[in-house]
């Protein structure tokens, strides 16, 4: 894993412009930096308050005294959430958004629906906004992970193939023709991603809104929204990311294909695949608790010089993050058909 993160680097350090795009995006997500929590949770502050009337009504109804607690008061519980959660929900975004990139649109979004709040009155109308800046983040998360790819499979290729003096005599295909292919396949992942992650925090606020009912101000405030919505997310996105993806835009497999090879890989690779995910998220979790106290900063006075050098790092780290993934699943397909590895990362000038 330590190799893989290195060789990951070393790529990146090849291809620096690879960082235009996640610098732009992580400008723009900070930019865009919400003032509450509403991305997908649009509704629940109604529920709160539909709760809070039906709990008055019925104190009302009973002739309780009017310094009786009432069975439900979102009001402080609302206020631990918003200043608990908001750290979880930039964390889920800005680690996700650098592969998947449609998500860094949650950002402006939850800007947008706040602005907007009075006229989206339904889940569908939330679903619809969301589906709407999710298109473009499809076509641009497509674009920029089939980038990686392809240039991890040129740079692996040529440092193995280095010493074969050999032509290639089949024809390059058409790289149009791949992007397109892998734009069909991406874009699929990328979609049904978007509907997991928007069903997911829509079922977990559900959760949450009736168990609020019962257990009022108890588990909230130690928790918030977003812990469970991450613990339910994040590993489905981290078997998704780590196998499945590779698997389409490396190997070119269709997306059941590449399903079926990600348990095998999985089952066959448990430790190394854990350590591995541990560590990339700790060095990602590292770079977005440095950029949370710039943001801080940046909240008091705007100083645009130390905003691009934070995103200029966290692009860098990010992007070869998610390179050293690729490496990763690359190692352990060759594995898994008996190709000695530490071998394999000494040919590539990795000792």
């Amino acid at each position: 894993m330590i190799n893989s993160l290195a060789l990951g680097f070393r790529i990146l350090g090849l291809r620096l412009d690879l960082l235009i795009i996640p610098v732009f995006l992580s400008l723009a997500a900070l930019y865009w930096t919400p003032a509450d929590i509403s991305l997908l949770f649009a509704d629940l502050q109604a529920i709160f308050a539909e709760a809070q009337d039906a709990a008055l009504e019925q104190a009302a109804d009973a002739d309780l005294p009017a310094n009786t607690p009432t069975p439900f008061a979102p009001e402080a519980l609302l206020d631990s959430l918003n200043a608990s959660t908001l750290p979880l929900g930039q964390l889920l975004v800005n680690r996700t958004f650098l592969r998947v990139p449609g998500l860094v649109m949650a950002l402006p979004l939850d800007q947008l629906l706040t602005d907007w709040s009075p006229s989206l009155s339904s889940v569908g109308d939330v679903l619809l906004v969301l589906a709407a800046f999710s298109a473009a983040g499809v076509v641009m998360g497509t674009l920029y992970q089939w980038q990686l790819a392809r240039t991890v499979d040129a740079s692996l290729r040529a440092w193995t193939e280095r010493d074969n003096s050999e032509p290639d005599a089949t024809a390059a295909p058409d790289p149009w023709e791949a992007f397109w292919f892998r734009a069909r396949q991406t874009g699929l992942y990328l979609v049904l991603l978007v509907v997991l992650v928007t069903a997911l925090s829509f079922a977990v606020s559900l959760l949450l809104a009736a168990l609020s009912l019962v257990l009022p101000g108890a588990v909230f405030p130690l928790m918030g929204m977003y812990m469970l919505f991450l613990l339910l997310a994040l590993p489905v996105f981290l078997f998704l990311q780590t196998y499945i993806i590779p698997g389409i835009l490396l190997d070119s497999l269709k997306v059941v294909a590449a399903a079926r090879q990600s348990v095998a890989l999985i089952r066959n690779n448990v430790v190394s695949t854990l350590a591995f995910l541990l560590l990339s998220g700790f060095i990602l979790f590292g770079i977005e608790e440095a950029l949370g106290s710039i943001n801080t900063s940046i909240n008091t006075g705007f100083n645009p010089v130390i905003l691009l050098l934070s995103s200029l790092s966290f692009a860098y780290v990010g992007t070869g993050t998610a390179l050293a993934f690729l490496v990763f699943y690359r190692s352990r397909c060759l594995m898994s058909d008996g190709v000695d590895i530490i071998a394999w990362f000494k040919s590539m000038e990795l000792e």
